[in-house]
């Protein structure tokens, strides 16, 4: 009986002994608060319009925008963030041979102006969106995406998703930017009412969104 109890306490001991190792062993987790501010950039084009329009292939404008925050609760600063300070720009980068899938991403390309093949090509004014922002020593910025983000710079093969890109231009200067497509026709000559239809959204309605992180 005595030699059953000392098996069974043996067993009980090293049982414990497991559990406590595998417990130790599990992560934590990241238990540090990240304060940030995230705020989307809409940009004020209306004013600009007839510029912006003529404008020339890799030709740009500078343009104001409005700034919307959107999480106002999602961080803990212990002090007041420096102001923002930034540039709004559009950049025309011509008409370009584009080619859309039916289907894909956000499916917002109606069927006859998409393709499976080169020979079903349309050509698109293009627009570049961007914001460059300054970087100082107590906060940086990272892009994101939300309603209105524009799509990438792929003119064959588009994801069609909500896509954001960014560049270091220095240690004071980030950019963001983001792309919209004015498409024309079809190289068949196959126009869309009115000879134009945007995706993802008409330049004016384009917005850049980017996440301030704060040093406590």
């Amino acid at each position: 009986m005595n030699m059953k109890c000392n098996i069974t306490f043996v067993v009980m001991v090293l049982c414990f002994g497991v559990m406590s190792c595998t417990s130790e062993l599990e992560p934590m987790g990241n238990t540090k608060e990240v304060n940030y501010e995230e705020y989307a950039f809409v940009f004020d084009l209306n004013e600009n319009r007839a510029a912006i329009e003529a404008l020339d292939s890799l030709e740009s404008i500078t343009v104001p925008f409005k700034i919307e925050l959107v999480n106002p609760t999602n961080y803990a600063t212990t002090r007041a963030s420096a102001p923002i300070a930034g540039q709004g720009t559009v950049e025309s980068l011509g008409n370009q041979k584009t080619l859309w899938r039916y289907g894909r991403g956000q499916n917002l390309v109606p069927q006859y102006l998409c393709g499976t093949n080169l020979g079903q090509l349309t050509i698109s004014t293009v627009y570049k969106i961007t914001l460059t922002l300054e970087i100082g020593e107590s906060y940086t910025y990272e892009g994101t995406i939300g309603d209105y983000t524009g799509w990438d710079g792929v003119y064959i093969g588009n994801s069609q998703n909500p896509w954001q890109g960014s560049k270091v231009n220095s240690t004071t200067s980030k950019s963001f930017y983001t792309y919209c497509y004015d498409i024309i026709a079809t190289m068949n000559g196959v126009a869309p009412p009115g000879g134009h239809y945007w995706v993802p959204y008409n330049k004016d309605k384009i917005k850049i969104y980017v996440k301030k992180f704060i040093e406590a």
